[in-house]
């Protein structure tokens, strides 16, 4: 029995020992994972937010942290605040808006149906003053001290002297007026003439405002863009066969032609080349500038493409479509010329420009004029902050 005592404390020493090691086994290992919190909700970041403006919206021009949308079909301006992306206040204004130009606190309202440009102040938001043109002015260009107003029904350029808000003088032009560009000294008036004589082009000297030349171009010419040296005006031609690039050499006024896709509307330049959107077989054609060729083969795009905005290195292609169903927007990646994303926006696109990160789509929502006019048109906003430039 002696010797069992040792056994039995050694055998009492081990089970302690132990027992004190599994204890200090569980106190020094890693505490056990606390269950995963469960996610928040996601915050209603609508990449596309539609903002409801007035009848038959159909352009749109920006100061600061204000949208001005020219509304056609209920003779007023919204005025939306994109900062919150809601319309802060509407004015009223003559008959049938169609065209914005902002210069300084004022902005210029062009009437196409009221024969007037209505100026509004842009810090109060309010009517100061209705300035008398031409019949129909439906395009405004300000360079310098002057608007230059396009009054397609009076074969007319009024030009508005926008330090007193008063017409100092009335250019006649060719027949029927409908874009306006500006390079250096010269104003371009497009003027599209009938729809079976071809229009000119009218220079006007903007630091005498008389017509310097008329140059002859193609049927139908409806938009201008100007690059580096050479003007590119767009021929519609006849609706069933394809349009026309009337070329102008600015230097010396000599022209040449580039045929493109069918029914073209819009033409914009970037870089070194031209984009033309084709409503009639929805395609954009692209312009090597350098060499004044079109490349082989066009970009298909949406239905019925009417216009088009660049930024950076993307080409923001408006579809209008067909009326039936939304519209959409192409995105067509300038470098590779190949379209990259397609957007859907709201019903009948009828316009779009880029404000900061922001693309604004004008959706005029209805499709034929003979249609009941009381719905309202949108704007539709797209974060364009991913593609780089």
């Amino acid at each position: 029995m002696g010797k069992l005592a040792p056994l039995i404390v050694l055998g009492v020493i081990g089970i302690t020992a132990a027992v004190v090691l599994q204890s200090y086994k569980k106190s020094t290992t890693e505490p056990e994972p606390k269950p995963e919190p469960k996610p928040e909700p996601e915050p209603n970041l609508d990449p596309y937010p539609t903002i409801v403006v007035g009848i038959r919206p159909s352009f749109i021009a920006f100061s600061g942290n204000n949208a001005y949308v020219a509304n056609e079909g209920d003779n007023s301006v919204s005025v939306i605040d994109i900062r919150t992306n809601t319309v802060s206040t509407t004015i009223k204004v003559g008959s049938s808006p169609i065209f914005i130009a902002i210069s300084g606190n004022y902005a210029y309202v062009g009437n196409g149906g009221g024969n007037s440009v209505n100026v509004i102040d842009i810090r109060t938001n309010i009517v100061i003053k209705t300035i008398p043109v031409g019949d129909g002015p439906n395009f405004i260009a300000i360079s310098g001290n002057n608007a230059y107003v396009a009054n397609e029904g009076y074969n007319s350029v009024s030009v508005i002297d926008i330090r007193t808000n008063t017409v100092s003088t009335t250019i006649k032009v060719g027949s029927s007026p409908r874009f306006i560009a500006i390079s250096g000294k010269n104003a371009y008036v497009v003027n599209s003439g009938g729809d079976t004589t071809n229009g000119t082009v009218i220079v006007i000297d903007t630091l005498k405002n008389i017509v310097s030349k008329t140059i002859p171009i193609g049927l139908r010419p409806i938009s201008i863009a100007i690059s580096g040296d050479y003007a590119y005006v767009l021929n519609s031609g006849d609706y069933n066969s394809n349009g026309t690039v009337s070329v102008i050499d600015t230097t010396t006024n000599i022209v040449s032609t580039i045929k493109v896709g069918k029914d073209p509307r819009f033409i914009a330049t970037s870089g070194n080349n031209a984009y033309v959107a084709n409503t009639g077989d929805d395609t954009v054609s692209v312009i090597d500038t350098k060499t004044n060729k079109v490349l082989k083969k066009p970009i298909p795009v949406g239905k019925g493409p009417s216009y088009i905005v660049i930024s950076g290195n993307y080409a923001y292609v408006v579809n209008t479509g067909d009326g039936t169903t939304n519209g959409t927007v192409s995105v067509i990646d300038t470098l590779k010329n190949t379209v990259s994303k397609t957007l859907n926006v709201g019903l009948v696109p009828v316009f779009i420009a880029i404000y900061g990160n922001y693309a604004y789509v004008v959706n005029d929502s209805l499709y034929d004029f003979t249609n009941d006019n009381s719905s309202k048109g949108t704007v539709t906003v797209i974060d364009i902050s991913s593609y780089s430039s």
